[in-house]
């Protein structure tokens, strides 16, 4: 049961430093004019000058002194109104991995830029685990095919910087998700609740 782990990086100027760790760069911000990056904010206006979509979806192209040449942005929107929550950040990161994917990134660094404000506190972890659910795989999906071929990404460095939730924390959340997501959206003739005890009182067992 695989999940990307996660390498700490401290901020992005280390990890530009380190670009060659890495194959592409996914920027999770509200929009383009947001990221503090003055380099890759330059790149993403400029894209934007040909393509609409740059604030809108989330999208791939190319960037110079980013790793592998490549960077998913993808945009939160507005994140102003009273139902603006972190979970915006879990969303788009989400549809994020499937870009990745579909690219052929295998070594992803994400980079989060949170919103100011209590809402948005948790957006680095938020973003991850959207991340995580992105990649992940049906149980029969996974044992009919090669786990490491439907679900290729297996690190992922996350610029953590002030994060409040620690990465060890994300990893074992995740590990529990992706148990529950096995154990109930599997077909429900073979996940009977007999097999369902069995199975989770394996999981747990270790």
């Amino acid at each position: 049961m695989a999940y990307p782990n996660i390498i700490d990086i401290n901020s992005i100027a280390d990890a530009l430093a380190q670009s060659s760790d890495w194959d592409a760069l996914i920027v999770v911000a509200p929009k383009a004019e947001a990221v503090t990056d003055t380099s890759i904010k330059t790149a993403l206006l400029k894209h934007q000058e040909i393509d609409a979509r740059v604030d809108a979806e989330v999208l791939l192209f190319s960037g110079e002194n980013v790793p592998g040449k490549r960077i998913v942005f993808a945009p939160t929107g507005e994140l102003s109104r009273y139902y603006d929550d972190v979970r915006r950040y879990f969303d788009v990161a989400n549809k994020a991995a499937k870009v990745a994917v579909s690219a052929g990134i295998r070594k992803p660094l994400m980079w989060v830029e949170a919103a100011e404000g209590q809402n948005f506190q948790n957006a680095i972890g938020a973003a991850y685990l959207g991340f995580t659910q992105g990649l992940w795989q049906p149980l029969e999906a996974r044992e009919a095919l090669r786990e490491d071929d439907i679900e290729p990404i297996q690190e992922i460095g996350l610029i953590t910087g002030d994060s409040v939730t620690s990465s060890s924390w994300l990893m074992a959340a995740e590990a529990g998700k992706r148990v529950a997501r096995d154990l109930c959206g599997t077909e429900p003739e073979r996940m009977a609740p007999p097999r369902f005890c069995r199975l989770l009182c394996l999981c747990l067992s270790g």
